[in-house]
């Protein structure tokens, strides 16, 4: 592999670092189970959205 600071002209990626959640945070799980109780109780707003954003979304030139 290449030199990490340096992009691969081979393969066009770059390096990226990504900040992510702390899962051993208190009170992880949680706020998990809250956001997924109120996801379940709006699952047909989802489904409508879902539908809504499928009408509009453009995946032309992506791979």
């Amino acid at each position: 592999m290449n030199h990490p600071k340096k992009s691969s002209s081979k393969t066009a990626l770059r390096r990226v670092t990504l900040c992510v959640v702390d899962t051993k945070r208190p009170g992880f799980a949680a706020e998990c189970r809250r956001q997924a109780l109120r996801v379940s109780r709006h699952r047909g707003s989802e489904r409508r959205v879902l539908r809504e954003l499928e009408v509009v979304m453009d995946l032309d030139g992506w791979t």
